[in-house]
This record gives structure tokens, C-alpha cells and sequence, in this order.
């Protein structure tokens, strides 16, 4: 242990002054700006990170799987519909031709006076 590099943050060392007082001097111990601009980018950046993605890309990817399942279950159901159709048709396109045939040797007559 005696080996260690000796990595030093000065604006996190603790002194016998308050963070946000003055320190030995007048000096003010607090956060250097340009950490505590980085610091505040980067809570931002995350901030807005989070709502992009819990509240556009979430919901967006809910609602397209919902879309597509419902467009799936359509899909299906019309196929099943157009089974029924082809398998109910041909027996009745074999009745409709056999009522035609019966119509049209029928001819109906007016009597004219």
C-alpha cells in the first residue's frame, strides 16, 4: 500500500473551514467553476437523456409492437374469412346455377288485352 499514486481533489479534501465558507486566507473553498459547470452540463445532458428515453422512446416502441399486433390479428382474421368464403362458395355458386336454370326456362307472360 505504500506504493499508491497520491491523487489529490483539493475541492473534496476536508478542512477546518465549512465547503461553502472561506478557508485560511479568504479564500472561498468551493467547487471550481469549470468542474461545477461540468458538473451541472452533465446532470442536465443526463436529465434530459432520461426523459428522451422514457418518455418518447419507450412509449414510441410500445405503441409500434401494439400496432403491429393488432395489424397481425387483422391480417389473420381476414384470411380466415376469405377460407370460409372459398369453401362456402363453391356450393353456393352450384346452387346459383342451378336457380338460374330454372329461371330462365321460365318466361314470363303479360296478358295483353
Amino acid at each position: 500500500m505504500g506504493n499508491l499514486p497520491n491523487f489529490s481533489f483539493p475541492f473534496l479534501t476536508p478542512g477546518p473551514y465549512p465547503l461553502h465558507g472561506e478557508g485560511p486566507g479568504g479564500e472561498v473553498n468551493s467547487l471550481p467553476l469549470p468542474l461545477m459547470s461540468k458538473i451541472i452540463l452533465y446532470g442536465f445532458l443526463l436529465y434530459l437523456l432520461y426523459k428522451f428515453v422514457f418518455e418518447l422512446l419507450i412509449p414510441v416502441s410500445k405503441a409500434t409492437s401494439q400496432v403491429k399486433n393488432k395489424l397481425r390479428e387483422m391480417q389473420e382474421q381476414q384470411q380466415a374469412q376469405q377460407k370460409q368464403q372459398q369453401q362456402a362458395t363453391p356450393s353456393q355458386q352450384a346452387q346459383a346455377q342451378a336457380g338460374k336454370s330454372k329461371d330462365s326456362d321460365y318466361i314470363e307472360f303479360e296478358e295483353v288485352k
